[in-house]
């Protein structure tokens, strides 16, 4: 019984949270998103770092992305380029202004 309880909104809450990337991977159209970098956040365990932008084009997912060392400075143009709908963006590839 407890399963039932625990296990069903576990599980619809992660079909709900699935759902827009899905939906992008099969319906998205090659897009660009062009985001400022606004800051950045280290992760503990892991030898990269997310950016943090104004734009919510990754809300679900805001720490999908992962860059390496050097990170572009505060303020530089990146760019997201993958399929993309009115749901988000899937990032295939990113790359900064120089």
């Amino acid at each position: 019984m407890l399963g039932l309880v625990i296990g069903g909104p576990v599980s619809f809450l992660s079909v709900l949270w699935g759902y827009p990337w899905v939906y992008t991977a099969i319906f998205g159209e090659r897009g660009e998103v062009i985001t400022t970098v606004t800051g950045w956040r280290n992760r503990v365990r892991s030898s990269c770092s997310g950016p943090y932008f104004d734009e919510r084009y990754l809300l679900l997912s805001p720490r999908a992305l992962c860059m390496p060392e050097p990170k572009p400075r505060v303020g530089s143009k990146l760019h997201i380029i993958g399929p993309k709908t009115l749901l988000g963006i899937n990032a295939d590839t990113f790359y900064t202004d120089p």
